[in-house]
């Protein structure tokens, strides 16, 4: 009987050439390759590629939060009832975009990688309305509250679209938690800078028209030249603030990928269905209620400390380096949150952060005017350390709230999860900026007056001061029922792994069998 040896040793020395095409047939692929830790390693350059994407998402926003009251209440000289309604009417609109923008994400992500195409899309029209968001048409008041409010729902609604897909891009980076927070601080560190350049460079820009109100007088109010000087430097810091949107957009789209061997399909059914599974995941909904209500703390305080320095404390030629060094201080205390983090856990270290956030923003109340800028200044950088945390923590806890849905559910739908947090994201702004702006009608501010009554300063105390202090004990509380440890996270991870290794084997084995079977019918054909 004829044996034929089929060993490796055998074949290997075996070239068989195909004499019409000249050609050696593929060897057939490995069976399994072990892709290691390295695969799952971000690497550096990836890493700050991502950060960078925060700019588009930072630098209109921020600029916007702090800025905009002002400007719509002094410059375009629009009442503060007219300036709640452009401020809630477009994040009300947002209660439905958010959502949608966040379903169609994901129903277009099961058909390829196209996290960076939607950002991309959604940059000419963040640009666009940002910038015509600074202009002042000669229209009745009216007519541009009805402007302004259709600039600020589309600047939402490309923010939108930009941010849902770039907050759920971490996830599609790698498996390995470490890594996740560790990028997560990187992109958090990145947003912090950007809002430090914004609040820095636009206060740079318009500084000079902060600090007084030109020839304003008793009898006629501001100066028609002080408006328009104003106007011209809200114009040439939002063509700034555009270029660097635009450098840092190309630098994202560039420098990131997605992978696609993280993704677990999501099961067939309906948007709503998935929406409805996403939110009564009972770790999101407590997630959600945390983070609404420390944003909504922040954007309160955000919206109104411009006033609060210049009617309150009398110092508002001093805002901007103020503003500054609290953000300043918020990105350089990330790297100190994460340590903690690793260290006590999330959970502990959000206490800790709500320990110093809570009597910074209760001293807010008692600051007396005219107090030395330097205690001012020492002040925000306090407070900047602690608002960090409330920051980074949240986003940091969110991949921890995928895995275990995704564990429990076998589906991960993460652009739901994110298009819902960023809904509540911009919702609390839009919330707190309203309902500022309705407190200052009913205590009598005046928009074209040199000064203003005593109840303005005190409802601006009452602002910055106890209400925000108390959103930030609800936020501790719905932390402590938040039922996600550090334990359940490993457990987590641990199966994920090990169903995502599963899979890959799966598809490593059926690339092994076919590669088999082309090699040795042009073997076969060879010989």
């Amino acid at each position: 009987m004829l044996e034929i040896d089929c060993s490796c040793s055998v074949i290997d020395n075996i070239s068989p050439r195909n004499e019409e095409s000249g050609r050696v047939p593929d060897q057939p692929p490995p069976y399994y390759e072990s892709s290691g830790q390295d695969k799952e390693k971000v690497p550096i350059s990836r890493k700050v590629a991502l950060a960078m994407g925060a700019a588009p998402l930072v630098l209109p926003i921020v600029t916007a939060t702090v800025y905009i009251q002002l400007f719509l209440l002094e410059v375009s000289l629009i009442s503060p009832k007219g300036v709640s309604v452009v401020l809630f009417l477009g994040r009300a609109f947002d209660a439905i975009t958010d959502p949608l923008i966040g379903f169609l994400v994901n129903l277009t992500q099961s058909k390829g990688n196209t996290l960076r195409m939607w950002m991309m899309s959604a940059l000419p029209f963040l640009i666009c309305s940002y910038f015509f968001m600074w202009q002042v048409p000669d229209f009745s008041e009216n007519v541009l509250i009805g402007y302004y409010t259709t600039i600020y729902i589309v600047l939402q609604v490309a923010f939108t679209v930009y941010s849902v897909p770039y907050s759920a891009l971490i996830m599609y980076q790698t498996n390995d938690q470490k890594e996740r927070d560790v990028t997560t601080a990187f992109r958090m560190t990145a947003e912090i800078i950007f809002g430090v350049l914004a609040v820095g460079i636009m206060g740079a820009i318009i500084g000079g028209s902060l600090s007084n109100d030109g020839f304003c007088s008793d009898d006629t109010g501001k100066d028609a030249a002080w408006r328009e000087n104003t106007m011209r430097m809200y114009t040439v810091s939002s063509i700034v603030m555009v270029g660097m949107v635009i450098v840092a957009g190309i630098i994202t789209y560039c420098g990131t990928q997605e992978r696609s061997d993280i993704t677990i399909q999501a099961k067939e059914g309906s948007a709503f269905m998935a929406a409805k599974r996403v939110m009564t995941h009972k770790p999101y909904v407590y997630l959600m209620l945390a983070y609404f209500c420390m944003f909504l703390s922040v954007a309160i305080v955000q919206g109104n400390l411009q006033l609060y320095f210049k009617y309150s404390i009398s110092h508002v030629e001093n805002f901007s380096t103020a503003m500054g060094l609290l953000m300043l201080c918020a990105g350089l205390g990330v790297p100190l949150w994460q340590v903690a983090l690793s260290k006590f856990g999330k959970k502990k270290t959000a206490y800790i952060g709500a320990s110093i956030i809570v009597p910074a923003l209760s001293s807010l109340m008692f600051i007396p005017a005219n107090l030395n800028i330097y205690i001012i200044y020492a002040f925000c950088c306090v407070a900047g350390i602690g608002i960090g945390s409330g920051y980074f923590l949240p986003w940091s806890m969110l991949p921890d709230v995928v895995d275990n849905y995704t564990v429990e559910n076998e589906e991960r739908n993460e652009s739901i999860f994110y298009g819902f947090f960023v809904f509540f994201n911009k919702f609390a702004a839009g919330l707190g900026l309203g309902i500022s702006a309705i407190f200052l009608e009913l205590a009598g501010y005046d928009n074209d007056a040199c000064a203003q009554p005593d109840n303005v300063d005190f409802t601006l105390r009452l602002l910055c001061a106890p209400g925000p202090a108390f959103l930030v004990l609800l936020y501790c509380f719905f932390v402590y029922m938040y039922p996600i440890t550090e334990e359940v996270c490993l457990k987590n991870k641990a199966i994920l792994k090990e169903k995502i290794a599963r899979e890959r084997q799966s598809k490593e084995l059926d690339a092994y069998i076919n590669g088999t079977l082309v090699f040795a019918h042009e073997y076969i054909t060879y010989m």
